[in-house]
């Protein structure tokens, strides 16, 4: 079972590396669209038909996946005084229960996500003239990756890994740089 477990790390480590950078790309296209948006509006005086949807999709994938990804970490907003509170077996029971539960909540998000995407498929965005279905999408598939990235950070506590995130490096960074 360790072996697995070990496993689905390594592996998820990379699909969460996909993930990173399809973040940065939705981040950067919206940044590119929008700032375009106020340039044709208030220079050439004439706004473009599409950039405020397509942003807002984007935003919508934007904000589920990088949920997902946060998840990897155990970085999703959470009142963590119990966590701090607890010893190290009682810590990892409560990670690990709110973890199960969080799964729950995700699962459901994916089936009933998986029913609002097919139910809108038909119908088609008013600028773009693309499927509801296409944002509607982020849903299932942001529970989806919710339910891995959940799964790898009980995984991780289970294992006892030692996960550090980015602030975790850019504070040891800042602490470097002051010395």
């Amino acid at each position: 079972m360790r072996s697995f477990m070990h496993s689905y790390l390594r592996v998820f480590d990379v699909v969460n590396v996909v993930i990173r950078y399809v973040l940065v790309l939705l981040l950067a296209g919206m940044t590119v669209l929008i700032g375009w948006q106020v340039f044709a509006r208030f220079v050439v005086g004439e706004s473009l038909t599409f950039s405020e949807e397509v942003s807002r999709f984007a935003m919508v994938w934007l904000v589920v996946l990088g949920a997902a990804y946060a998840a990897q970490s155990g970085r999703l907003i959470k009142v963590d005084v119990l966590e701090h509170v607890l010893g190290s077996g009682a810590r990892k029971a409560a990670i690990i229960t709110a973890g199960c539960v969080s799964i729950v909540f995700y699962l459901v998000l994916v089936v009933f996500g998986m029913f609002i995407t097919e139910a809108v498929s038909f119908q088609r965005t008013p600028a773009t003239e693309i499927s509801m279905s296409v944002p509607m999408a982020a849903l299932p598939v942001g529970g989806a990756f919710l339910v891995l990235n959940t799964v790898y950070h009980l995984f991780a506590t289970a294992l006892g890994v030692r996960q550090a995130s980015e602030v975790d490096e850019i504070l040891a960074e800042a602490g470097e740089v002051e010395s």
